[in-house]
């Protein structure tokens, strides 16, 4: 059996930042991280800013299909923010049922 394990690492650190005990520390990065997304992403994180706000992550539109990222949670400190917002993204649907 082959894992990746990049993948099941942020899956952990999501599992530990979305759990309702524990309170997540944010930390305000120095330089905002700005990113572009394609339409379908963006309205996606138009649409559940309230997931990424609960896990840490500050958050705000900055022009047209872009996000500004202000503060993200301090376990983040070592990992590429780009990637693992973009496989929140790829799990929005799955995450969104399960909060619900």
């Amino acid at each position: 059996m082959l894992i990746d394990q990049h993948a099941a690492h942020e899956r952990i650190l999501y599992d530990k930042l979305s759990t309702k005990n524990t309170q997540v520390l944010s930390q305000s990065l120095l330089c905002p991280i700005v990113l572009d997304f394609v339409p379908e992403d963006f309205v996606k994180i138009s649409n559940r800013l309230d997931i990424f706000t609960e896990i840490g992550f500050e958050i705000e539109e900055f022009g047209y299909q872009t996000y500004k990222i202000i503060s993200v949670p301090s376990v983040l400190k070592d990992i590429k923010l780009d990637v693992f917002v973009t496989d929140i993204l790829k799990d929005i649907n799955k995450i969104s049922s399960v909060n619900n």
